[in-house]
Order: C-alpha cells, then sequence, then structure tokens
C-alpha cells in the first residue's frame, strides 16, 4: 500500500507539475503557438456547457502540443526495469535479474528518429513526422510502453490539457530573460535550476 502511494505522489503529481512548468516556458517562447491553441479551442471557450472529455480529444493542435513539450522536455528522467531474462543488446549481455534505466530523452532527442531539428520546439511536427518516430511506439517513450506503462498517462494527459486550456485562455506569456534554461534532477523528474522568470498578462 505505501509504495502504490508514493507511487501516485511521484507519478502523478511531480511529473504533472514539471510537464506545465517547461508547458509554460514553452508558451512564454512561442507567442504563436499560444494564438494557434486559443483559436483551436475558441467555440468551447463560448459554450456555457461544462466540457466534456470528447471536447478536449478532438483538439488536435492541443494534442500536438502536450506531445511536443512531453517529448522536448520529458519529465522523467529514467524508466527503470528488470530484465525478466538473459538479453544481448549491440553486443552487450544484460543477464535476468539487472536493473536498467532506459533514458526517454535521448530517445525523444535522436536527430536519426526526429531530424536534425530533434531538439527544436516544434508542435506542427507531430503533422509531419515519419519513419521510425511514426512507426515505433518506442520513439515517443516517456510514458513508458507495454504491461508496466504508466497506468494514469490518460489521466495525466487530460490533466496537462485542462490547464493548458484554461491558461491560454486567460492569459499571455512573454519571457523576461533571453537565455538557456538550465535542467537539474533533484528528485528523478527534471525541472528547470532556479525560476523561469516571465511575465504573465491578462488575455484581452
Amino acid at each position: 500500500l505505501v509504495e502504490q502511494v508514493l507511487n501516485f505522489m511521484a507519478t502523478g503529481h511531480d511529473t504533472t507539475a514539471s510537464a506545465l512548468t517547461w508547458a509554460t516556458l514553452a508558451l512564454s517562447q512561442n507567442p504563436h503557438v499560444v494564438e494557434r491553441l486559443r483559436a483551436e479551442a475558441e467555440p468551447l471557450y463560448r459554450r456555457s456547457s461544462p466540457l466534456a472529455f470528447s471536447d478536449i480529444e478532438h483538439l488536435h493542435y492541443l494534442d500536438c502540443f502536450l506531445r511536443e513539450v512531453v517529448r522536448v522536455y520529458c519529465p522523467v528522467s529514467g524508466i527503470p526495469r528488470e530484465a525478466i531474462e538473459d538479453v544481448i543488446i549491440a553486443g552487450q549481455l544484460i543477464p535476468k535479474g539487472t536493473i536498467v534505466m532506459p533514458v526517454p530523452a535521448v530517445i525523444q532527442h535522436n536527430p536519426t528518429i526526429w531530424g536534425e531539428d530533434a531538439s527544436q520546439f516544434d508542435p506542427d511536427r507531430w503533422d509531419r513526422i515519419s519513419g521510425t518516430a511514426s512507426e515505433s511506439t518506442y520513439a515517443w517513450a516517456a510514458f513508458g510502453h507495454g504491461p508496466r506503462a504508466c497506468i494514469g498517462k490518460a489521466f495525466a494527459m487530460l490533466n496537462f490539457k485542462t490547464v493548458i486550456l484554461a491558461l491560454v485562455a486567460q492569459y499571455n506569456f512573454e519571457p523576461l530573460r533571453d537565455e538557456k534554461v538550465e535542467v537539474v534532477n533533484p528528485s528523478g523528474q527534471l525541472r528547470p535550476k532556479g525560476d523561469l522568470w516571465m511575465r504573465v498578462s491578462k488575455a484581452i
């Protein structure tokens, strides 16, 4: 029970908070993305009825934005896995019982998979990806895959999208410092080193 509680606290709270932190950075550095998100959701903003799950799921650009945030700014530093049998990978024997730590960010920034602009933030890439990036489910690996994949993936994505919809509906974001943001890994989640300086103003 304790392990389950710790798991939900770490993966259900910290990772979502980390992803949303990076999302605000992306919004501040890409005002055209804010406008695209706002325009796509405009029909929903005018409605008086509460949003339904299906409403949010049909927002294509919002989905591309989420996937690109998690790809470029992967919230988790590694996903531990135990080898259930001896296996050889790239000529290296990994004995049964060995704990290995795949690092999603390495895969998600690999130019062989994502192109020479792999480190650039571009939600539109999800409409033009091809090759391994589109064919392999492991190219976008932040939530893991297989029977041990993140149990809260759908819920986390819904939470993220709901918060982003609320933010872009009400606010504009502008960076106050034109500098490279350093990344730290204090507790398994990748976070900015220090504060993110930006001006947040009410959207007209």
